[in-house]
């Protein structure tokens, strides 16, 4: 238990959080599907611009 403790407030030390809240796990589940969704647009534009169709299936010639 102690050494945790030594861990935890050298963590703090730092700067680092040891524990996040509830707030900042949603916070961060937000941004990366924000950040995905902007990938994911991302692709579909250059895909549109190559005329590429990634989602077709496996046994399509083109």
């Amino acid at each position: 238990m102690a050494i945790t403790a030594a861990l935890a407030s050298r963590y703090r030390g730092m700067g680092l959080a040891t524990v996040q809240s509830r707030e900042q796990m949603v916070r961060m589940k937000v941004l990366n599907k924000m950040s995905k969704s902007g990938v994911e647009h991302m692709h579909t534009k250059i895909g549109m611009k190559s005329n590429v169709i990634r989602n077709l299936p496996k046994n399509v010639p083109y």
